[in-house]
């Protein structure tokens, strides 16, 4: 099953009550994976504009992580969560 894109960290921890316990959930039950194991598992074009290109949006300094109930990348200081079944934004 494809993951979607969620959330980012920041809307997720505070514009919902139980986002705080999944992202210290997700934190500690991270494990880095490879990039390609991410895109097989996860629907990038859901996060992306209408127009933009994974390559486009790609980023040196990207990393990749499997964590319990979601993937996610984490960049810049922020993580973009995908995940499959109900929004937790």
């Amino acid at each position: 099953m494809s993951h979607a894109f969620t959330s980012d960290c920041f809307r997720l921890r505070h514009n919902n009550p139980a986002g705080e316990e999944f992202w210290h959930n997700m934190m500690k039950t991270a494990q880095r994976i490879t990039e390609r194991e991410f895109l097989k598992a996860c629907d990038v074009f859901s996060l992306l504009d209408e127009d933009e290109t994974w390559k486009d949006y790609k980023q040196v300094g990207m990393t990749f992580f499997k964590a319990d109930y979601s993937y996610f990348i984490a960049y810049a200081g922020f993580e973009f969560i995908f995940k499959t079944g109900l929004a937790i934004s």
